[in-house]
C-alpha cells in the first residue's frame, strides 16, 4: 500500500477543500490517494516527489469524471 507524507496530505486537503470539495476530509483524500494502484511503486515514487498542487489536480480529476 502506498503512503503520503502528513504535511503533503494536509496541503492537498487544503487545496481540494478550497477548489473542489469543501467537505473532503484528510481520511477520504488519503484513502483515494493511497488506494491499491496497479503501478504501486510508480505511484509511490510520484507521491514522494510531486508537489501538493499536482496531486490535488490529479485528485480533482476524479470529481470531474463522476460529475
Amino acid at each position: 500500500m502506498t503512503s503520503i507524507d502528513c504535511a503533503t496530505l494536509k496541503a492537498v486537503t487544503e487545496i481540494i477543500n478550497a477548489e473542489t470539495d469543501p467537505a473532503a476530509t484528510e481520511d477520504l483524500i488519503e484513502s483515494e490517494i493511497c488506494a491499491d494502484w496497479h503501478e504501486s511503486q510508480g505511484h509511490q515514487d510520484w507521491l514522494d516527489n510531486a508537489i501538493p498542487a499536482e496531486i490535488a489536480d490529479w485528485l480533482a480529476g476524479f470529481y470531474k469524471e463522476s460529475a
